[in-house]
């Protein structure tokens, strides 16, 4: 396995894995949501990491930065910005105005973690491909993720979470729930803010 910074070429695939992963029952609009939540993620972003097999195939992406809401200059997250736009205004031609209603709320919740706890890293996005998973593709990217926020002095790492997900193998690797809310008016949807010391979790994942 060989680990790269994530290039143009890249978002393809990642996208359409994105799409399976979260907007499969969507129908039509399951490709267009995919790209538009890649590119969401993206724009919150300050690197990408993505895990290749020999043969140069995507296993697996990670998306950290160094602050909350303080983006340094990334070219691909400038380009992702441009074509985010462009995918909204798809979507709402389509209808769909709320596509990323959990994104924004996990968004404030990170941003509440910060009032309340100060800045960390934050790792936006990991997803391992299909055909990678079981294999230890996660626990790689996240380890690369958080070394990359460590070489960079960040000392304290965060990510969000839901309920729809493995939230409870971050618990396991020793990071703390530093926060929770309920998605808008519906209460069966919970988010979830973990946090961990970048060394620390650096070392647990090795």
């Amino acid at each position: 396995m060989h680990i790269r910074a994530l290039q143009t070429d890249d978002l393809g695939i990642l996208a359409q894995e994105v799409s399976n992963l979260w907007y499969a029952e969507t129908g039509d609009n399951a490709e267009l949501l995919g790209k538009a939540e890649l590119c969401t993620h993206l724009s919150h972003s300050d690197a990408g990491l993505v895990a290749t097999d020999d043969d140069g195939r995507v296993l697996g992406v990670v998306l950290v930065q160094e602050a909350h809401g303080q983006n340094h200059p990334y070219a691909l997250r400038d380009e992702a910005c441009a074509f985010g736009q462009q995918l909204q205004a798809r979507l709402s031609e389509r209808g769909i105005e709320n596509a990323d209603i959990v994104l924004k709320a996990e968004d404030a919740l990170l941003g509440r973690a910060v009032e309340q706890g100060g800045q960390a890293g934050e790792i936006v996005l990991l997803v391992v491909m299909a055909a990678a998973r079981g294999m230890g593709m996660g626990k790689r990217l996240m380890r690369e993720g958080a070394q990359w926020l460590a070489e960079r002095g960040v000392a304290q790492v965060r990510l969000a979470t839901d309920e729809s997900c493995d939230w409870q193998v971050y618990e396991h690797l020793g990071m703390e729930r530093v926060a929770q809310d309920k998605i808008g008016d519906d209460p069966s949807l919970e988010i979830y803010v973990y946090q961990m010391p970048t060394p620390a979790l650096v070392k647990r994942l090795s």
